[in-house]
């Protein structure tokens, strides 16, 4: 009961709007009993689905969520009273942004997959060297970081501010 406090706190703290990303935390992970599996409620207390997944589920923003597989994976899936696995498997996964989010699955560059799981921007190499970080979309623009320095790529994948920096913050503002 103390975590579930912590996470509906922590998620409160998150779940500012703001008028370029509605961001807005539509359900967090609970469990019925202290041995049970997860499920989402919401944040007005309807119950989404109980005792579906034995690992902790994340928060779900923008109709999705994550939790990690046996494998020590994330897999991403609908948030919806019969939850559906989108994409993969993988090794890192963000958050939603701009109807697209981060995932490096075992082997492959970061790629950005859409909310069917379908992969949009694959960023493997700029100028010869591998794209190793990468921030959310923010405007149609993405900070990613080549060896030790930052530039930003589109939603297509071309770079559009050459890597040449030692910080770069896309704002939610609108200023870089």
């Amino acid at each position: 009961m103390r975590k579930l406090l912590f996470i509906a706190m922590a998620c409160c703290l998150c779940a500012c709007k703001n008028t370029t990303t509605e961001q807005e935390v539509e359900y967090l992970p609970f469990q019925e009993s202290k041995d049970g599996n997860w499920g989402l409620i919401s944040t007005d207390g309807e119950v989404l689905f109980s005792d579906e997944f034995k690992n902790e589920t994340t928060i779900a923003i923008n109709g999705r969520f994550m939790v990690k597989n046996s494998d020590d994976l994330w897999e991403i899936y609908t948030a919806e009273k019969n939850p559906k696995k989108i994409g993969g498997e993988y090794l890192h996964a963000g958050l939603f942004y701009e109807d697209v989010a981060p995932v490096v699955e075992k082997g492959k560059p970061i790629q950005f997959i859409d909310k069917d799981g379908n992969v949009k921007v694959t960023l493997d190499k700029i100028n010869g060297k591998a794209v190793s970080q990468c921030n959310n979309f923010i405007h149609g623009l993405a900070a990613v970081k080549v060896g030790d320095v930052w530039g930003a790529v589109d939603t297509n994948g071309k770079v559009v501010i050459e890597p040449k920096y030692s910080s770069l913050d896309i704002s939610l503002n609108g200023y870089i």
